[in-house]
C-alpha cells in the first residue's frame, strides 16, 4: 500500500512538473514573442525615419545641383562684362598717362 501510494505521488510529482515547465515555457515564448514584436516595430520605425530623412537629403541635392548650375551660368554670363570693364579701365589708364605726360 505504501508502495502504491509513493508510485501515485511520484506520478502526481512528475505530472506537476511537466505542466509547470510546460507553462514557463509557454510564457517564456510568449515574452518573446512580444519583445520581438516590439524590436520589429522599432526597425520598422528606424527604416521610415531612414526614408524620410533620404528623402530630405535627396530633395537638398536637387537644390543645390540647381543652384550650383545657376551661379556657374551666372558667372559665365558675367566674365565677358568684367573683360570688358578691365579693357576699358586700362585703356582710361594709359590715356591718361599719356595725358599726363604731355602736361609736364
Amino acid at each position: 500500500m505504501f508502495l502504491l501510494a509513493l508510485i501515485w505521488v511520484l506520478i502526481g510529482v512528475a505530472l506537476g512538473w511537466r505542466f509547470g515547465s510546460r507553462r514557463s515555457t509557454s510564457q517564456a515564448l510568449t515574452q518573446a514573442r512580444q519583445q520581438m514584436g516590439q524590436e520589429i516595430r522599432y526597425w520598422q520605425e528606424a527604416a521610415e525615419r531612414s526614408k524620410i530623412r533620404a528623402d530630405q537629403l535627396a530633395q537638398e541635392n536637387e537644390a543645390w545641383a540647381a543652384g550650383y548650375q545657376q551661379g556657374r551660368e551666372d558667372v559665365i554670363t558675367i566674365v565677358p562684362h568684367i573683360t570688358a570693364q578691365q579693357r576699358l579701365l586700362s585703356q582710361d589708364r594709359t590715356t591718361d598717362a599719356a595725358g599726363m605726360t604731355g602736361c609736364a
